[in-house]
């Protein structure tokens, strides 16, 4: 598998686990976003709304260690993104291979 120049490295636990699996990859391009997941993991699609919820309380703890703004202001933030893209018919995104 080739890497790009701005692929992040696989964590740590991870890699010591043999049993770790990649769930997604989210590239922005000069085209839109590019995400590749593994939508034969689970039985119920619940399971990637925990995922999808963690990923978020993830950044937003991000935001507060790194810019300076509140997790919790950060986090409001990341849920009224949501909210809007969640109701956008025009933006619909595509399966890609």
């Amino acid at each position: 598998m080739t890497q790009h120049v701005n692929e992040m490295d696989v964590p740590s636990p991870a890699l010591a686990d043999e049993e770790a699996l990649e769930l997604a990859r989210i590239w922005a391009t000069s085209e839109g976003q590019h995400i590749q997941f593994r939508s034969d993991l689970w039985d119920d699609p619940a399971t990637w709304g925990l995922v999808l919820v963690d990923f978020a309380k993830l950044i937003a703890k991000g935001y507060d260690k790194d810019s300076g703004l509140d997790y919790e202001t950060a986090l409001s933030r990341i849920k009224e993104g949501l909210d809007a893209e969640w109701d956008a018919k025009e933006d619909e995104p595509e399966l890609t291979e």
